[in-house]
């Protein structure tokens, strides 16, 4: 199988729960169907506007080649963020030196989105971003 689609990675506080029912609620906007599955300690869900889609995606991977739209799929697990990452931003203020930063998190939620192209070269992808970015933005419990 080739791998095909780009993926982002995101670690939020904001539950898999909270952000798959605000996903399901915004695809359903744009009149898209999605299938949920959990396969080990991960969940996902695929979403696809109708049969074609899912199954031109089946055979072709992600693509943009039916009305510029196509799958994307978000997957998600709890894990354990023990890492050092460079902050060259904080609060949109970068009038400063990268500074090394320690994470050392025991549970975290990691998700990582799948669309079909570079969010910077296709506006389905950016509008599919946009929206699961808005999903963290917006929710803010971490619990259930």
């Amino acid at each position: 199988m080739n791998w095909t689609g780009e993926y982002y990675y995101f670690y939020s506080n904001k539950s898999i729960k909270k952000i798959f029912e605000f996903l399901k609620t915004e695809a359903s906007k744009i009149d898209f169907l999605y299938d949920y599955k959990v396969w080990k300690n991960e969940e996902s869900l695929f979403f696809y506007k109708n049969k074609e889609m899912y199954d031109y995606h089946m055979e072709h991977g992600y693509n943009t080649h039916i009305r510029d739209e196509g799958c994307f799929c978000v997957q998600a697990k709890i894990t354990h963020l023990n890492g050092v990452a460079s902050l060259l931003e904080f609060d949109g203020v970068r009038n400063f030196d990268p500074q090394d930063i320690h994470l050392i998190i025991d549970e975290i939620f990691h998700y990582v989105l799948i669309v079909p192209n570079p969010i910077n070269e296709c506006n389905f992808s950016s509008k599919i971003n946009e929206i699961f970015t808005n999903a963290i933005k917006r929710n803010k419990s971490f619990n259930s």
